[in-house]
């Protein structure tokens, strides 16, 4: 079942969690794509963060419940994910 989260630049984001500690997802109409956490090279801090949220949320909590979505305010000034 696939679900959906608004990125951070307001792109809209729809994702399904593997069960090989990989998330699947697909951008606005692209074709679906692997999100590997090993592979940082893709991705911006921020991109790459918000992709490690949701995998962790759907790894630990995965029910359907919707992501609010992703705002600058999760980040610092560094662009790290707050806690």
């Amino acid at each position: 079942m696939s679900q959906y989260f608004v990125s951070h630049d307001g792109t809209e984001i729809e994702y399904y969690h593997n069960n090989d500690n990989t998330l699947s997802y697909r951008i606005e109409g692209t074709d679906w794509q692997d999100f590997i956490p090993e592979d940082k090279r893709a991705y911006s801090t921020q991109e790459y963060n918000e992709f490690m949220h949701i995998l962790n949320v759907t790894a630990c909590d995965n029910t359907g419940v919707e992501l609010e979505n992703v705002t600058d305010d999760w980040y610092d000034s560094n662009g790290q994910l707050k806690h």
